[in-house]
């Protein structure tokens, strides 16, 4: 499905109020966890696109998010493509991200560009509010390049 940016921003907005809404427990290392009750922020956004997808087949099973392919997608031995870490390719296109691990550009208060990842930030403990703060402040997923006064 294609999404328009207008679409893709909406979708956005829908996530960082998901993160911060206090419905969803922080999980690290997955999209879901294993306890089925914590999520990554980019879970979090996985289960806010699956209303989105409910008539092409994508869901959660356990911690995995599964779906039938719609890309070049590697497929089990049933048919469907599964992702349990990173972002599906039809998340990424519903919230208009480029990068698999939300990752962006970094630009500090020196003006030294770095790579960072919305998947690194929370693994490395930032807070869903901080990472919405940095959704929603940011044009990174526009420019490609976040300033440290959006952070």
């Amino acid at each position: 499905m294609t999404w328009t940016r207008a679409e893709q921003a909406e979708h956005r907005k829908r996530w960082v109020e998901a993160l911060r809404s206090g419905d969803y427990d922080q999980a690290t290392g997955a999209l879901r966890d294993a306890t089925l009750e914590g999520y990554c922020c980019l879970g979090v956004a996985c289960d806010l696109a699956l209303t989105d997808f409910a008539s092409q087949k994508m869901g959660w099973d356990g911690p995995e998010v599964v779906w039938v392919p719609v890309y070049d997608d590697e497929v089990d031995e049933d048919g469907y493509a599964r992702e349990e870490e990173h972002l599906p390719i039809p998340v990424r296109d519903w919230l208009g991200l480029k990068h698999e691990a939300g990752s962006f550009n970094y630009k500090d208060e020196d003006g030294v560009i770095t790579d960072e990842s919305l998947a690194e930030m929370n693994d490395n403990g930032l807070t869903f509010l901080q990472i919405a703060d940095i959704i929603e402040g940011a044009d990174f997923l526009a420019s490609g390049v976040v300033s440290p006064d959006t952070l």
